[in-house]
């Protein structure tokens, strides 16, 4: 595999309006983090399928969040099939004694600092000359994104199913081409549902699941899958705000019937359930302020 993102948590100390990983449409019952034994067999399971993978990015939400974010460096480091990695923070908080000692003793891995500063109405404190002096004085390699003085984004828009048919589905995704495939262990996959039956009324759903068939399938998945590939880090989200079932046949499930062809015929694929939820890629790019902050979670609708 040439890259990709490893999601430990959608939790963050920001709520960017377009964020390309969709943070801003997670609230506390609808947030993702993993287990350190989920990831680490999430983590086996595809390296054992793979020959090797160039490099890995480890994302949230706000990956130092995730309290066992040193015992992931090391699993990375360890292994020979991974030949870089790098953690991607946005300098709101320092990296702890623990990490610093797992990084500090890696060859492969190094961080990549989010520079903010930019952003009109950042209210919180950013430590970037901070970390960056922890990092110097650690011999950790480090650099840093967004820092050009004209640096802009580009806006996903709202995030919400149009309705395309097939072929308008694959000209999206064949229009976007983000090289992003993102990884999740396979946790917290049932509450989806089970919150959907909570709080929505009989008769606004056709034939309801009960709530013990949705805890049956997320048993059902989780003795069979240990983690997901995903195409981005927009479909990895929406495995979560919507559900897997939403979505099925979108992703390659590492279980132990998957294996290196599976995983190839997955880069071949033109065809994502989830693209139908992004704008209009073909439509020219519209450029918008670094890291605009909203106060709400937002809603998977026009």
């Amino acid at each position: 595999m040439p890259y990709f993102e490893l999601v430990l948590t959608t939790r963050c100390t920001l709520r960017c309006e377009s964020c390309n990983n969709l943070m801003q449409y997670f609230d506390s019952s609808s947030s993702y983090t993993c287990t350190l034994e989920g990831i680490a067999k999430t983590l086996e399971t595809l390296l054992a399928k793979i020959d090797s993978v160039y490099n890995i990015r480890i994302i949230g939400g706000e990956p130092l969040l995730f309290k066992d974010i040193d015992a992931v460096v090391k699993i990375l480091d360890s292994s020979k099939k991974v030949k870089s990695f790098d953690i991607v923070t946005n300098a709101t908080i320092l990296p702890k004694p623990a990490l610093l000692k797992a990084l500090q003793a890696s060859a492969k891995g190094f961080i990549s600092i989010s520079d903010y500063t930019k952003s009109p109405n950042l209210d919180i404190k950013l430590h970037i000359h901070k970390l960056q002096e922890i990092l110097q004085a650690h011999k950790i390699p480090h650099h840093i994104l967004w820092q050009e003085a004209k640096a802009t984004w580009f806006s996903p828009g709202k995030i919400y199913k149009r309705g395309r048919d097939r072929q308008g589905i694959v000209d999206n995704f064949l229009h976007c081409q983000m090289p992003c495939v993102s990884i999740m262990s396979h946790e917290m996959i049932g509450r989806s549902l089970l919150d959907k039956l909570e709080s929505s009324p009989t008769s606004s759903i056709v034939a309801p699941p009960s709530k013990a068939q949705a805890v049956s399938f997320s048993k059902a998945s989780a003795q069979s899958s240990v983690g997901e590939i995903f195409i981005c880090p927009i479909a990895s989200s929406l495995s979560r705000l919507k559900g897997l079932e939403e979505f099925s046949g979108d992703f390659v499930s590492l279980d132990s019937t998957c294996d290196k062809y599976e995983i190839l015929n997955f880069y071949a694929k033109e065809f994502f359930k989830a693209c139908d939820y992004c704008h209009d890629m073909a439509a020219p790019k519209e450029s918008i302020p670094i890291a605009v902050q909203t106060s709400t979670t937002l809603k998977l609708t026009p």
